[in-house]
């Protein structure tokens, strides 16, 4: 029966469509076998995950302080890409075992300003798990989005926000899974108080992209604690926001926007990007425990650079289309210092010096 599966199963994958005709017994034991699979590889990978966490060794703590999530950077690395890998098998597993949906909603579809207020309240609370807002003139997120206990992660596109009240606020104890926030597009003349209340704290993940906010609000540490990944791209805002330097943030990225100083940092990133904001003068000394991995001034004003960019850059530095790079090119005698430098990269560009991509909605 076994192998009778598999030969099916084979010529499922190489055809270009075929129906597996299989009893309600082989179905069963496929799905056990597959179940079965997923648990002991998410076993073997936790508990390789531990092994490394107690491995000591200089190279560990290398790579730990590059890669390791922002709020512990002294985590072993591997032991952190088994948790994930072990993580994503475990997921796998959830996905069998339980039904999910996705749920879109399109104001110009419906020819609405905004969805009715009542437009999630005949769903499945415990089976939704994503919801899509677009293309909604007046958008006002209707209170029954905090229905969901399940849902992953919410997205809003091409939309100007009218209202994202509290009463329909991200929280902690109503949406313990929420893992991201994406918003591309959205006309808002400062965060909405639905996103400003006390977050899941596995929503580690928030993108704003081709906003019009010129601002962050002075207190978004104590709103956003725990943020990982967090975009503010192709928007209006003219100074670096001080409480930036105060969050723990994994990965930065400030592209396209107006900012021409960058402040002393304060913290450690694996990514900051500054790429095309008119960027015109770093810090002459940041903080002695303050470091960057990988950043980014591709298409920046900058002339020269601070020593600090060469102890506290540990891989590169993005530079392409900015003047430093074409004196140094020039041959100018005061940055010689810089040529043949491993981090400065001035004809590699940076591979996501345009930002984050999203495709037309």
């Amino acid at each position: 029966m076994l192998h009778q599966l598999s030969t099916r199963l084979l010529h499922a994958l190489t055809a270009d469509r075929i129906l597996l005709d299989l009893s309600p017994w082989a179905y069963t034991l496929f799905h056990v076998c597959v179940i079965t699979v997923q648990a002991i590889c998410t076993a073997y990978l936790v508990f390789m995950g531990r092994v490394y966490y107690f491995i000591d060794h200089p190279y560990m703590e290398y790579y730990a302080d590059l890669l390791a999530p922002a709020e512990n950077r002294h985590l072993k690395f591997f032991g952190t890409a088994f948790y994930v890998i072990a993580g994503l098998h475990g997921l796998h597993v959830l996905w069998i075992l339980q039904p999910c949906a996705i749920y879109l909603v399109d104001c110009k579809h419906t020819g609405e300003d905004s969805p009715a207020p009542e437009v999630l309240d005949g769903l499945d609370e415990l089976v939704l798990l994503n919801i899509y807002f677009m293309n909604c003139p007046q958008l006002q997120v209707p209170t029954s989005i905090q229905r969901f206990p399940n849902l992953i992660g919410v997205e809003v596109h091409n939309s100007t926000f009218a209202q994202w009240s509290v009463d329909a606020a991200i929280r902690a104890h109503l949406h313990p899974r929420m893992m991201y926030l994406i918003m591309v597009r959205v006309n808002m003349t400062g965060l909405p108080d639905g996103v400003l209340q006390p977050l899941p704290p596995l929503l580690t993940d928030i993108e704003l992209i081709h906003t019009n906010l010129t601002a962050l609000p002075d207190d978004l540490d104590e709103r956003w604690p725990n943020m990982a990944l967090l975009f503010f791209e192709y928007g209006q805002i003219y100074e670096f926001p001080p409480v930036l330097l105060k969050m723990p943030i994994y990965e930065l990225s400030l592209i396209g926007n107006r900012i021409e100083e960058l402040p002393s940092l304060k913290a450690e990133y694996n990514v900051l990007s500054m790429a095309r904001n008119p960027v015109t003068k770093l810090p002459e000394t940041i903080d002695k425990d303050a470091y960057v991995a990988f950043f980014s001034l591709h298409g920046a004003k900058v002339e020269t650079l601070p020593r600090w960019v060469a102890t506290h850059v540990k891989e590169e530095l993005y530079l392409m289309g900015t003047p430093f790079c074409a004196a140094l090119e020039d041959g100018q005698s005061d940055l010689q210092q810089w040529h043949g430098s491993s981090v400065v990269k001035c004809n590699e560009p940076d591979p996501r010096a345009s930002g984050v991509s999203f495709g037309t909605r």
